[in-house]
């Protein structure tokens, strides 16, 4: 039996330890796009221009002066009608709090989760932190806009007449969040595990 528990907490470590490497991994070297859509009619034709600016690694929370690309795509009743124009350019990004306080906390809940694998009262701890960093970094696009508010500057230069909206989708906060929601189900069902265990 001893040996059953061991293997179990030693099989529930490695893949609490890989989430948490693929969560932060992802959170720091996918960063934030910027996506702005704008639409023009001509006569009876309808044109979308769509400007996507994409930031270095670990520039999405970190920022710092950073060159960006910019793909500008521009469809007709859907379909492409040029190729893709690429630039480049500087812009000066502001540090992402919001994102490394996510990061810390996630990596403080599965730390607690690891060491206090026995300790109910530490594993609700844990799994209030798990959660507190998905919610964070699953809002992602939003508090990188909000710590960036000039960001919408960068698509100024390759949109047209009739803007639609400017975007910020961020694909690592996402999935740092997923990989959170996963750990936080694992340290929730381990904290009613442990309950039930202590009240027999």
């Amino acid at each position: 039996m001893k040996v059953i528990k061991a293997l179990g907490r030693t099989f529930w470590t490695i893949v609490s330890i890989v989430l948490l490497l693929v969560a932060v991994l992802c959170v720091l070297l996918l960063s934030p796009q910027v996506v702005s859509r704008a639409e023009i009619t001509i006569v009876t034709m309808t044109a979308l221009g769509i400007v996507t600016v994409t930031f270095p690694t670990f520039s999405g929370i970190f920022g710092g002066n950073v060159e960006f690309t910019s793909t500008v795509e521009s469809y007709v009743n859907g379909e492409q009608v040029t190729d893709p124009i690429v630039s480049t350019g500087q812009f000066q990004l502001n540090f992402d709090y919001f994102a490394l306080i996510g990061v810390v906390l996630g990596v403080i809940g599965v730390l607690i989760a690891i060491i206090f694998y026995r300790k109910k009262a530490l594993l609700g701890v844990s799994s209030l932190f798990t959660l507190a960093s998905a919610v964070i970094l699953g809002c992602q696009g939003l508090t990188f806009s909000f710590v960036n508010p000039d960001i919408a500057t960068l698509v100024e230069q390759g949109t047209i007449e009739g803007l639609l909206e400017t975007s910020c989708f961020s694909v690592g906060g996402i999935i740092f969040a997923i990989c959170m929601g996963i750990l936080f189900l694992m340290s929730l069902v381990r904290f009613f595990l442990v309950k039930s265990k202590s009240s027999k």
